[in-house]
């Protein structure tokens, strides 16, 4: 299941480099003595200054939260780099050897320098040998000694039939065990240090931007395990924090601006004058990352001068405005807009909505994608398959920073969805490097190998693969079951924004009552029990129930949740209100209704006076002309665009037919007998767009209940007595069934202002419709049955009739 390839480290940028970010080795002044992590102990200073100031506060939709790796090591006798020696050179794959290194005791002793193996491959309990493990590694993987090395050896493809695999193998083997290992390894931690048990890693970087440079902190977040649409053990999350003096948030930093804020001179703690404000947040999830600006608008302008820029901007994607007015709310700490927040709240974990739902028992599954989001939600398009998370818990950042500095909250941690994780402590925060700060150091002694080997190894950090929806599908490819590599060799490290491993996830904002995917209304606790209730829910009737009858009482009792489409996604319509003419032609087996048990007897004993009355001895029936016009009806509909191709369609039509008998004597008038049928029609359809588009050709099927009765009934001109009859209507079960197919041309898209706008779409279709007629005349006697009918089957019952419908409509979409 593993890519045969080793990933690669990514590299300090330049002007981290040439501004002196850790420091200037040369500068007289330079001291790394406490700690020792290549990075001046001044500078460390500053930059772990920033680092709590700017901490983020994680609210969660999961019981887990990140991480300090080292507990998993310092709490046991024997955890272990493994590894393992393939080949694959034949048929099948074979693991050829297995070694381990012992991280629990390495660092205490260096390897003795007569030493030359070979070693025991298991773990031992000597730090002296387990050091001498880490060195040969080293040897083979680490740069300046090994395969970054210019012409060395190790990059000749000398052997390709063999490949080995490096990685951590932390508790628990599935996600059941996953999370029971969670908690278990806090409660294992010591007392004193369990404070600094939930961790991010620290990494600050400097780019350069056109005009000047950008100050980002790193906030790298580990987490033992991920369980979603994706299932790994082992994962590596970030944001990117980028800050700036107040003042200077539209632009970029002077070379001179960013050496006084790291030599703590600017935009200090105490500073009010123009403190140091959260410029820009890159949240990082799955594959996408989405950049939270701050600066354009500029939220720390005064409201006025800040909404003439939001009215100067151009709105580009659906809901933009009022994601600016989420940012400018998340700027501030309180309502008066006089303190700045500098903490990110972001939201980690979220419920995985994917098909791979059905295939799991019920119980609770895949609510552990750790992900960091902006703001709570539904995201499409993110997971395997272009499936949905959902982010169902939220936080008022204002209510939630009040409550803590009264004491009426804290920092965590709690093993519970619904809880923040503050990461604004010293000790929960630890810097990183870049890693060239620290080869060397890794060289010099076991201790500071023990520190940063892991920095410098392509490990994968966890069991290297997991069995997941989807995995093993295609050979030596990672479908998201393949454990992770560590921060400095992922694709995000110092890197900001879209990257070659992080695609632009650049929003349109709708409300939920928007349809997305048919898992959409999955819920991850029911399993294969989804495919009932919640796969039931995107039919109609219960769609339009679900999301537009109930968007109102949902305003009414919480905030709601909006739906992020990917801009490179979204669909070209989600909703639509459709209108129009119908022609409608009933089968003769309509003329059934005539002969209802509510005035049968009326009828019967009508027609019976008449012949009697007017027939003489030689008078003949000599013929009955059936009367059933077409009916031009109209009709109300809103249909739910399920992407390009499916469409949910719920109808509301009504029509007016006369129909009626006329009864032709050979001596006689003609006895005319005729009514209104008055019909209406509730149809659910399901439309399957055969071409998409720009003219949707498309076929459809459903079903749907109808209600229909006789109105103005009379003969000769004499109404009867009453001349309206009781609705016959349809039970729980739907009584209508129909097909059709159709075309529909939208010749104007995107009307009006917004991004997206308005379509306007012209629709023509035939559909068939067939029911159950329930003719009942059970409370008709069998004489007055007689009296019309010379056997009891000719007499009409439960019979089958049809109409159709040619309709012309139009329909505006959004």
């Amino acid at each position: 299941m593993l890519p045969l390839s080793t990933p690669r480290l990514g590299r300090a940028t330049p002007a981290s480099e040439a501004l002196s970010l850790w420091g200037d080795v040369s500068d007289p002044s330079y001291r790394d003595v406490g700690p020792v992590d290549g990075i001046d102990d001044a500078r460390g200073e500053v930059l772990l200054d920033l680092g709590v100031r700017f901490a983020p506060y994680l609210v969660q939709n999961t019981a887990q939260f990140p991480t300090d790796f080292d507990r998993y090591i310092l709490n046991r006798g024997d955890f272990a780099i493994h590894v393992d020696r393939w080949d694959i050179g034949g048929a099948e794959a074979e693991l050829e050897s297995s070694r381990a290194v012992n991280l629990s005791v390495a660092g205490a002793a260096a390897c003795p320098e007569a030493d030359g193996g070979p070693w025991p491959e298991e773990p031992t309990e000597d730090p002296g040998v387990e050091d001498c493990k880490l060195l040969e590694l080293m040897e083979r993987y680490t740069p300046g000694r090994g395969r970054t090395r210019p012409l060395d050896e190790q990059l000749v493809r000398a052997d390709p039939t063999h490949f080995e695999v490096l990685f951590l193998d932390f508790p628990g083997e599935e996600a059941a065990s996953w999370r029971q290992a969670y908690e278990a390894e806090y409660r294992a931690t010591p007392e004193g240090a369990r404070s600094a048990f939930p961790h991010t890693f620290l990494h600050p970087f400097l780019r350069e931007i056109e005009g000047g440079y950008e100050l980002l902190l790193q906030y790298w977040f580990f987490y033992p395990n991920n369980d979603s649409g994706m299932d790994h053990e082992g994962d590596w999350e970030h944001i990117n924090v980028a800050v700036s003096p107040m003042s200077r948030v539209e632009e970029p930093l002077p070379a001179g601006v960013v050496q006084a804020i790291l030599r703590g001179d600017s935009g200090t703690a105490r500073d009010t004058t123009d403190p140091l404000v959260i410029k820009r947040v890159d949240y990082y999830f799955h594959e996408s990352v989405m950049e939270v600006d701050f600066s354009r608008p500029n939220a720390y302008l005064p409201r006025d001068a800040w909404a003439d820029q939001v009215e100067a901007l151009e709105e580009t994607r659906l809901g933009q405005r009022s994601l600016w007015e989420d940012i400018r709310y998340r700027a501030w700490v309180d309502d008066d807009e006089s303190v700045p927040n500098t903490h990110p709240f972001g939201y980690i974990g979220s419920d995985n909505k994917g098909l791979n739902q059905a295939l799991e028992a019920p119980g609770g599954s895949n609510q552990d994608a750790h992900g960091t989001y902006p703001f709570a939600g539904r995201y499409a398009n993110v997971g395997p398959g272009g499936t949905t998370d959902q982010v169902t818990r939220w936080l008022d950042h204002r209510d939630y920073l009040a409550a803590l500095a009264a004491g009426e909250d804290d920092l965590g941690p709690d093993f519970e969805a619904g809880s923040v994780l503050g990461l604004a402590m010293p000790e929960r925060i630890r810097l990183l490097p870049d890693w060239e700060r620290v080869v060397e150091l890794a060289w010099s002694g076991p201790d500071h190998r023990r520190a940063w080997s892991w920095m410098l190894l392509p490990l994968h950090w966890g069991y290297p693969a997991t069995q997941s929806p989807f995995s093993g599908i295609l050979e030596n490819f990672n479908t998201g079951n393949v454990a992770p590599p560590g921060p400095s060799y992922n694709a995000g490290w110092n890197v900001s924004g879209a990257s070659s491993g992080f695609a632009a996830y650049d929003p349109h904002s709708v409300p939920s009552l928007f349809p997305l995917q048919v898992q959409d209304a999955y819920r991850n606790d029911l399993g294969f029990l989804n495919l009932t209730v919640p796969t039931l829910l995107n039919l109609p009737p219960l769609d339009f129930v679900s999301r537009l009858v109930a968007y109102p009482f949902r305003l009414l009792l919480g905030r709601p949740e909006p739906v992020y489409y990917p801009n490179r996604s979204v669909p070209t319509r989600f909703v639509g209100l459709s209108s129009g003419l119908s022609r409608v032609s009933f089968a003769e087996e309509f003329q059934a209704l005539t002969l209802n048990s509510q005035q049968f007897d009326e009828f019967a004993t009508r027609l019976i006076l008449y012949i009697a009355g007017q027939a003489g001895p030689d008078t003949e029936v000599v013929g009955v002309q059936d009367e059933l016009k077409p009916a031009l009806g109209t009709f109300v509909q809103v249909p739910f665009y399920l992407g390009e191709r499916f469409v949910t369609e719920n109808t509301l039509r009504s029509s007016r037919a006369r129909i009626g008998a006329s009864f032709q004597f050979s001596d006689i008038p003609d006895y005319v007998y005729s009514a209104d049928l008055e019909y209406w029609e509730y149809a659910g359809s399901l439309r399957y767009n055969v071409i998409p588009s720009p003219v949707e050709a498309y076929v459809k099927g459903g079903y749907g209940w109808a209600w229909y009765r006789l109105d103005d009934v009379q003969s000769n001109g004499v109404p009867f007595t009453p001349a309206r009859t009781a609705w016959n209507g349809p039970g729980i079960l739907p009584n209508v069934w129909h097909y059709g197919l159709g075309v529909e041309w939208v010749p104007l898209r995107q009307l009006g202002g917004d991004p997206g706008g308005f379509d306007l779409g012209i629709r023509a279709e035939f559909v068939r419709y067939t029911q159950n007629l329930k003719v009942d005349l059970s409370g008709v006697s069998l004489q007055d049955l007689g009296i019309l009918f010379r056997t009891l089957d000719d007499v009409p019952a439960a019979q089958r009739a049809a109409h159709n419908d040619l309709v012309l409509a139009l329909t505006l979409s959004f």
